[in-house]
């Protein structure tokens, strides 16, 4: 449900925070709706404008607009938001090459905090390395309709012995919802999703091979993900040796079976600019 935002602030009674599965979340007690929960992204969206979000949706322009589903507010956006069907999102991917499950990385539309998510994880082709072994390559595509989140999508490799994978890339906008039409977004999703197909896998793996561990980088990552991320390191390092390959690898892990997180510090880790 769609709310005119000068509507919904004159309904706000009170903030207060409350715990739920989703960690410490701010609770709206309205006049009209009753109790809302906010959004979680929507917050972090709101925190770019103020620290109080409550103070932040009262410095929004009049004209925008507030949704609500259920128990839960889940974004405020510009009159030109083009809230883009999650089944367009997926139909983008879904002649590209066979679904997968990848670790966490799977096939599904979910409602999470009122907001509506997409998930895509593909593979479009079935490789050889001689160092590796048999991969696939494909893509994971994320997708939110909360206003803050719009979509990413990260290139793969995903390596079938160890159920893990080498990220090829990552490219990811928080603009693209304010596109001016779904046609728009639509072809920006399009644009990026192409792009799987001027990788060439095996000449990336031979590169990390060849390319000795950022020591610098490893320290970094050792201090954020712990434990788990060392005993992955010393593992892959007895396969490969002390390069990339073996980083990546052991990032990889918590790519795609980790949380929300750790997963998206990890992607973020193995970027590779311009793929």
């Amino acid at each position: 449900m769609q709310v005119p935002l000068s509507e919904f602030r004159r309904g706000i009674v009170k903030l207060d925070t409350v715990d739920t599965q989703y960690g410490r979340t701010y609770l709206i007690r309205h006049l009209k709706y009753g109790a809302l929960l906010m959004n979680r992204n929507l917050e972090k969206r709101l925190r770019r404008i103020s620290p109080n979000p409550i103070d932040a949706l009262f410095k929004l322009p009049e004209d925008w607009h507030a949704a609500v589903r259920g128990n839960w507010m889940y974004r405020v956006a510009s009159p030109s938001y083009v809230d883009v069907p999650a089944g367009a999102v997926q139909g983008i991917v879904r002649n590209l090459g066979e679904f997968i499950e990848f670790g966490k990385w799977g096939n599904w539309v979910r409602v999470i905090q009122g907001a509506t998510y997409v998930s895509v994880n593909t593979s479009v082709g079935l490789l050889n390395h001689p160092k590796v072994g048999e991969f696939t390559l494909g893509l994971h595509l994320w997708w939110g309709n909360d206003g803050y989140t719009a979509f990413h999508v990260t290139y793969y490799a995903g390596v079938l012995k160890c159920v893990n994978g080498l990220i090829m890339g990552y490219r990811a906008s928080v603009r693209l919802l304010h596109a001016r039409s779904s046609e728009a977004v639509l072809a920006r999703i399009r644009e990026a999703v192409g792009g799987v197909f001027r990788i060439n896998a095996e000449a990336f793996i031979d590169e990390l091979l060849r390319t000795p561990v950022d020591y610098d980088q490893l320290t970094q990552v050792k201090k954020r993900l712990g434990y788990d991320f060392m005993r992955l390191w010393e593992y892959y390092r007895g396969i490969h040796g002390e390069n990339m390959l073996a980083f990546y690898q052991a990032l990889s892990w918590f790519a795609t079976h980790s949380g929300e997180r750790a997963s998206k510090y990890a992607v973020k880790a193995m970027a590779v600019k311009g793929a």
